[in-house]
């Protein structure tokens, strides 16, 4: 697992006994064997701000896609997604018409896998950037967009949005809990959204942040 004090730390912050920026950073990086739904073994190594994920004997010559999830997350804001792509916030985003950056493709072995710089530390609490919901194409999912902040609140009038110092958007953010790999059948992937599971997705591996180790 995570140091004790890690561990510790988000099972307190899920039970609301001490604030969120006291989960340790993880600094030295560490990995999460990550349980499949399927066939082959997964790994998803975290260090700083640098997440790699390797699938090996999985599905041959398949598309994954890489997802931090918040099941269970307790500052999630209204309205965010259960889960958002593992890239950052200013990675380009192609919805599919190209591979997004949170994918890859796996060899006729059935092994693959990627490397990202988040632009955060995903064992940070309140860190992960959330997206919102669906963008919808009649009952599929293509997209989603990552959730800003506003100078007033979004649900009470448009306003503009804040941006930080290099002029980038602020997006509200969360404390992740898990890491998701799903996969593609029509070698597609979907932006911010994973599409629709069980028809253009399949969860493929899974794992939670707290077995980091």
């Amino acid at each position: 697992m995570l140091k004790q004090t890690t561990a510790a730390a988000i099972a307190a912050i899920c039970l609301g006994t001490i604030s969120s920026n006291a989960i340790a950073s993880g600094s030295k990086g560490c990995t999460i064997q990550m349980t499949p739904a399927a066939g082959g073994t997964a790994t998803v190594t975290l260090k700083g701000n640098k997440i790699r994920a390797k699938v090996k004997g999985g599905l041959a010559d398949t598309l994954y896609t890489v997802w931090v999830t918040f099941s269970g997350s307790p500052d999630r804001p209204v309205g965010a997604s259960g889960s958002a792509p593992a890239f950052a916030v200013t990675a380009p985003v192609y919805n599919g018409m190209r591979t997004d950056p949170n994918g890859f493709f796996t060899d006729e072995d059935g092994d693959g896998g990627l490397k990202n710089n988040l632009g955060y530390n995903l064992l940070e609490a309140g860190a992960a950037p959330v997206t919102t919901g669906h963008n919808l194409q009649g009952l599929n999912r293509v997209g989603r967009d990552w959730m800003r902040v506003y100078s007033v609140d979004k649900n009470l009038a448009a306003s503009t949005q804040l941006v930080d110092a290099n002029g980038t958007p602020l997006v509200e953010r969360a404390t992740a809990t898990g890491i998701a790999m799903v996969s593609h059948p029509d070698t597609t992937t979907h932006g911010g959204s994973p599409g629709v599971a069980g028809v253009d997705q399949f969860g493929a591996f899974k794992g939670a942040l707290a077995d980091c180790i």
